[in-house]
């Protein structure tokens, strides 16, 4: 990635919800968060606009530009952004009281011709490459 530090969004795929394609294929524009997991992609230094990486099982798999975040406020209000995010009331990755959600909001998705391999520095949320 030409030496330059990239801020890489692990995305789950593994599920018959396939967040990272939907995300890679322009379906999918929120990819959501508990707000504690959030927290700590915010302090990686992101800023509106940057490119990220959409990563899983270990590889880049093609790259979105960051444009903010959004906070749910509750339940129905996650509920209402169901399009946008694509995570359903019966995921597990719905939306609960006690985490609480929040959305990154993402455009421009584009697929790598080959992924990236890349090694997880920062846990289970995001990382950063070279």
């Amino acid at each position: 990635m030409n030496g330059k530090r990239r801020i890489v969004l692990y995305v789950n795929n593994d599920t018959m919800e396939h967040f990272g394609s939907e995300i890679l294929n322009g379906l999918k524009t929120i990819e959501t968060r508990s707000k504690r997991a959030l927290k700590s992609f915010v302090n990686s230094g992101i800023r509106k606009g940057d490119v990220i990486g959409i990563a899983w099982h270990g590889h880049i798999m093609g790259f979105v530009r960051f444009l903010g975040v959004k906070d749910y406020a509750n339940r129905a209000a996650f509920n209402a952004d169901f399009n946008l995010h694509m995570v359903s009331d019966t995921s597990k990755y719905r939306y609960t009281d006690k985490s609480g959600k929040c959305g990154i909001l993402l455009d421009c998705p584009t697929w790598c011709r080959v992924p990236i391999s890349v090694t997880a520095k920062h846990g289970r949320t995001w990382t950063e490459a070279d």
